[in-house]
């Protein structure tokens, strides 16, 4: 007989794993989500190899997570008719489910997720009903996730370390409105920007009075080389500069 883990215990974990500060920007996540959802199943065949087929199938699925993997390969490996359709007809949801809530607690323990993701999961951990926990993981967690990179970029655009380019492109993405244009600023052209401000105060150091030789020339390094030499160099280079 399988023993369940229970959704109050994993509550307790994603809680603890949520002590932790939380970066100023939650940056939109544009890839499938690390969850299996649960679908409509087709009815359970009857005959062995339609059997093992089905169960393949699930398998070969590159969604189907851990529990529901270990799952189906224990009952191809006992190969019985009997243990395999017990594994649709019953396993296969208590496992699946299983799945979808561990993917709810790492969500949940993920320093990125945002304050609207963690709420959803949360609330979704603690109804702990199959309907909820795949709600929140097919379509809460990315409304919840549109709601952080709205606040990200609001936050960004506060924020008085903020250059020229960044403020522009945070506004320009607020006034378009769309989830598209919020998560690409913060995926993409947050960074671009960035750098842009970055490269307009290395030029500013240059044209500063008494810029030595040394400092000059580290400067001038920076700008042909990539941004994370012009990071390197606005915080730390430029100060090691004799």
């Amino acid at each position: 007989m399988r023993v369940s883990r229970p959704v109050s215990w994993m509550l307790a974990v994603a809680v603890a794993g949520t002590l932790q500060v939380a970066p100023a920007a939650v940056a939109a996540e544009s890839g499938p989500a690390a969850a299996v959802a649960t679908t409509a199943e087709d009815p359970v065949p009857e005959t062995e190899d339609e059997l093992r087929d089905a169960i393949q199938r699930i398998l070969d699925d590159p969604q189907t997570g851990r529990g529901v993997r270990e799952g189906a390969e224990a009952a191809l490996e006992d190969g019985s008719v009997a243990a395999m359709t017990y594994f649709l007809e019953t396993d296969l949801a208590i496992l699946r489910h299983e799945d979808n809530l561990v993917a709810v607690v790492t969500i949940l323990g993920d320093p990125k997720s945002g304050r609207a993701v963690r709420e959803g999961a949360v609330a979704a951990l603690e109804d702990g009903s199959p309907e909820a926990v795949e709600y929140f993981l097919e379509t809460g967690r990315w409304i919840a996730q549109e709601e952080d990179n709205r606040v990200a970029v609001a936050t960004i655009l506060g924020n008085p370390k903020s250059g020229p380019a960044v403020r522009e492109g945070a506004i320009e993405a607020l006034e378009d409105g769309s989830a598209e244009a919020i998560a690409h600023f913060l995926e993409t052209g947050f960074w671009i920007a960035q750098d842009e401000d970055n490269r307009v105060l290395i030029v500013q150091i240059l044209g500063r009075p008494g810029t030595s030789p040394a400092l000059r020339q580290a400067a001038i390094a920076a700008l042909q080389g990539t941004p994370e030499d012009r990071v390197y160099f606005l915080d730390t280079g430029q100060y090691e500069v004799d």
